[in-house]
């Protein structure tokens, strides 16, 4: 005898309406931004923190906007300068001040796509269009800045995953806005089914009245002619 028992109906199936199924894909897309921009400002803080580390899924522009204010303030290792730098001198760089230039312009690029992110709640979707313009400049800039070089075939493949999936949620927005009063719920094995609208149940008395207004009509009927019946009687 078993300690738990199963109390899921084999014959439960869970339906999920053509609605559903697009306000998903916007919150998946609306989900997948958001994740850019927390690996976005891990990856800056990483550079701040002298690690190799890199998280994919990271937005190009804001990274290499505060790695080169990095560079050029002269704050990674000696090591980073040593094609640039003779043997026996050492890299001073611009200073603090291109370090935070750069770095505030990256906090602004980060900052745009958060609040793209949250004003595109309440399928706002031009705050998601703005999103999948920035991205694909920030894709385009990507080779320019890294070239197509076989270590970066990775982050290349996740800013095309990013662009299509930004372009699945924004296609989605605009398939709610014509959908039809009725609407087809897929269920889970595949089976399609129709869900009838409250308008089709509003006309069903009127169809009712249709089909029981013969029948009435046949009893009046009836009802005139025994009455001529009797006075035809009675006349006799």
């Amino acid at each position: 005898m078993g300690l738990f028992k199963n109390t899921t109906d084999a014959n439960t199936v869970v339906q999920l309406t053509q609605r559903d199924l697009l306000e998903a894909k916007y919150k998946n897309s609306r989900l997948n931004l958001l994740l850019v921009v927390v690996f976005t400002v891990i990856n800056m803080i990483m550079l701040f923190l002298d690690s190799s580390s890199y998280f994919l899924f990271s937005a190009s522009v804001p990274y290499f906007m505060t790695y080169f204010g990095l560079y050029f303030g002269g704050k990674f290792p000696a090591e980073m300068y040593a094609d640039v730098v003779p043997e026996g001198h050492e890299f001073i760089g611009y200073g603090n001040g291109v370090v935070i230039v750069l770095t505030v312009i990256a906090a602004l690029i980060v900052a745009t796509y958060l609040l793209c992110w949250i004003f595109s709640n309440k399928k706002r979707v031009g705050w998601l269009i703005a999103a999948l313009v920035m991205f694909s400049i920030d894709t385009v800039a990507m080779f320019f800045l890294s070239g197509f070089a076989i270590e970066n075939i990775l982050d290349i493949v996740f800013h095309v995953w990013v662009i299509i999936d930004l372009s699945r949620g924004i296609s989605a927005y605009f398939k709610l806005k014509k959908l039809p009063a009725e609407e087809i719920s897929v269920a889970e094995d595949g089976v399609v089914s129709e869900v009838v609208s409250d308008e089709v149940s509003e006309l069903q008395p009127e169809a009712q009245d249709e089909d029981t207004a013969p029948v009435a009509e046949i009893a009046e009927n009836s009802a005139k002619n025994s009455v001529e019946v009797s006075n035809d009687a009675n006349f006799i």
